[in-house]
Order: structure tokens, then C-alpha cells, then sequence
């Protein structure tokens, strides 16, 4: 393997280059292996090649050239080729147009075939506010195979960031079984994260759901929690239910007083503060910030 990547300071150019090279034909990543219908010496690769300019227009966007090229040991080539451009119009629409060649590919004869792509994404926030955190995304490509696919998500957050949602409608105009319509959510609570989601196409529908979390057993009881990632704290507020961790979406003490703090940074300093805004006049903290450093 071979990389390369430069920063041009006075022109704002971003530069990368790298080049893999597979010494023998019967590698294969792991994903490749767990491939179903995988053949172990059919279509492996032998070289991957790839170059990327990025050039900021400053207060015009940004415009991004790549070309990538991938030869085999038994096949016939693929390179692609691509531009993309984006930008935001009256400071708050974001849109990106694209523009990608296939040169060479295994899948069709024809020498070239070109997909065309546009990308609009605006914050519904400008027009309602804060009370609806939300941001809208459309999208239309032009397929390889001439079709039209069309996509169009809703995602959001709301509650303190408690709640995160998306849905999302996508449609083809040739296959009519790539149509997608999907949705899901998940809600943060201090006993952990509740999750929920719903696919559906002319083919098949999913519908799922989950719980995640932590259960922490001390000298006191036991106290449930969001899902523990390498470290964690245990809050006492000596028998005090309500309590809101700052900074940690969802998180407050339970009916006992305790709450767990996820995650924290080990062998470096953690500070752990409650929110005063919500104490009862009859609460009564000698400390309401406290630093920890997990070893």
C-alpha cells in the first residue's frame, strides 16, 4: 500500500493519492469471503488505484475530482471517473450536483455510461424555529440503466436530543420493486435506548425493535443505565430522584438517587456536573461539579 495526501495552503487545494497492490490471487478481505455465492478464485482483485482533488471556492463551495481504477486477476477491468460540486444557496439550502463516468466495467459492454446526480438538503428549523428540529434531503440520479431514482428523507431530533427520528420514500421509474418506503426512531431514556424501525417494498417489509442499555449491581441496589462504552460513573445524590446529568441527553438520577454517566474518557480527566435549573428549593448539594479520571 502506498498513500499520499497534500494540503495546498495558498490555493486551499487538497491533493490524495494511493495504490494497493494484492500479491496473490487468492486474497480476499473478510467481507469478501463472507460474500454469498462468493467464488474463491473468480474475480479477485490485483490492483486498486486511485487519485482525489478537492479545490475550495471559498464563499462558492467546492468542487471534487476523482478517478479510481481496478484491475484484475481474471477479469476485465473497472475505472470510474467523477465530479462533484457543491454549494448552499441563501445560506442555508446545502446542494451538491455530480457527474460520474463509468469507463470500464465488467457488468455492461457499452464503453461508457454516465449518471448524473443532484442533492438538496434544507434545515426546517429556519422556517419553524427551534420547535422542530428537522432537516429535509432530496435526491435524483440519473442510472446507469437510464431510469430515474428519486429519494426524499425527513430526520430529526427533538426533546433535548432525547428523540431521533427518520423517514425516508425512494422510488425508481424502471423497477418499481426498488421502491422503498422505511422509518425508524430511538428515544433515550436513563435506563437506556429504545429503538424501533419499518422497511416496506413491493418485495419484502421488515419491522423491528430493541433495547439497549446497562445494568450496574453496587452496595446500594442495583441501577439501570445507557449502554456502557469502555468507562463509566456511578452518581449518588443521596436519595434525590429527578436529577438531570448535564450534558448527557436523557440521563437523571433514579427513584433512588442514582444515575450512571456514560461514556468517559480513561486515564483523563472527566468533569460530572448536575443541572441546577431543576433542583427543588429543599435540595441541599455541597458540590454540584465533580472530576473523575477512570483507571
Amino acid at each position: 500500500r502506498v498513500r499520499y495526501n497534500k494540503l495546498i495552503d495558498t490555493t486551499n487545494t487538497s491533493f490524495a493519492l494511493a495504490s494497493y497492490q494484492y500479491a496473490s490471487r487468492s486474497y480476499s478481505t473478510f467481507d469478501d469471503a463472507m460474500e454469498p455465492g462468493q467464488s474463491y478464485s473468480f474475480g479477485k482483485r490485483k490492483n486498486d488505484f486511485s487519485i482525489s482533488i478537492r479545490q475550495e471556492l471559498y464563499d462558492y463551495g467546492n468542487l471534487n475530482l476523482s478517478y479510481s481504477k481496478t484491475t484484475f486477476w481474471d477479469k476485465k477491468n473497472e475505472s470510474y471517473a467523477s465530479l462533484n460540486y457543491d454549494s448552499s444557496l441563501f445560506g442555508y439550502v446545502n446542494f451538491s450536483l455530480g457527474w460520474s463516468r463509468v469507463l470500464e466495467s465488467y457488468r455492461n459492454t457499452r464503453a461508457r455510461e454516465d449518471i448524473y446526480s443532484a442533492t438538496f438538503s434544507i434545515p426546517l428549523s429556519r422556517f419553524t424555529g427551534r420547535k422542530l428540529n428537522a432537516n429535509m434531503r432530496y435526491q435524483i440520479i440519473n442510472e446507469r440503466d437510464n431510469s430515474v431514482s428519486n429519494s426524499l428523507s425527513l430526520n430529526g431530533n427533538a426533546y433535548e436530543n432525547r428523540l431521533s427520528w427518520n423517514i425516508s420514500q425512494g422510488t425508481n421509474s424502471r423497477n418499481h420493486n426498488n421502491n422503498r418506503t422505511s422509518a425508524n426512531a430511538s428515544f433515550k431514556n436513563s435506563f437506556g435506548t429504545v429503538n424501533g424501525m419499518y422497511n416496506y417494498s413491493p418485495v419484502s417489509t421488515q419491522f423491528g425493535g430493541g433495547m439497549n442499555g446497562s445494568v450496574i449491581l453496587h452496595e446500594h441496589g442495583l441501577t439501570f443505565g445507557q449502554p456502557v462504552y469502555d468507562s463509566a460513573a456511578l452518581v449518588d445524590t443521596n436519595g434525590e430522584s429527578g436529577i438531570k446529568i448535564t450534558n448527557k441527553s436523557g440521563v437523571q438520577t433514579d427513584n433512588n438517587g442514582y444515575a450512571v454517566v456514560t461514556p468517559l474518557n480513561t486515564y483523563r480527566m472527566n468533569d460530572i456536573s448536575i443541572k441546577q435549573a431543576g433542583l427543588q428549593s429543599k435540595s441541599d448539594f455541597k458540590q454540584t461539579v465533580t472530576s473523575v479520571v477512570p483507571t
